[in-house]
């Protein structure tokens, strides 16, 4: 049987073996499989790597969205909170001598912790 599979693969060599012992018909097809498999496996590093390429462009708007909403948390910070709570002392040293709102009074306490740290 062996020596049939010779004659009839002109010489055998470890493509007719392995195309022999899966049940091929002849070892042209399991060439013809394995360069089918090495385009298949070269085609999916390709989809890797342009994947990889393609990252930092749809990351990009993201990052610049957090960019922008922590610039927008620093503006508030550095020019809306001084006002409020310019407004919140005018307010309590005034003719209306009532007490703070409790947003008023945050406003003061998120001003004593920046000035401190």
């Amino acid at each position: 049987m062996v020596d049939q599979r010779r004659r009839a693969g002109g010489g055998g060599g470890l493509l007719a073996f392995l195309g022999g012992q899966l049940g091929s018909d002849s070892a042209q097809a399991m060439v013809y499989r394995s360069e089918s498999a090495s385009e298949q496996d070269a085609q999916r590093r390709r989809e890797g790597i342009y994947n990889f390429f393609q990252v930092p462009r749809n990351l990009e708007p993201l990052l610049l969205f957090g960019y922008l909403a922590c610039v927008d948390a620093f503006i508030d910070q550095c020019t809306f909170l001084p006002i409020r709570v310019l407004f919140a002392a005018a307010q309590r040293l005034g003719r209306e001598s009532r007490s703070l709102s409790p947003s008023q009074r945050r406003d003061a306490l998120r001003v004593l912790l920046i000035s401190l740290v």
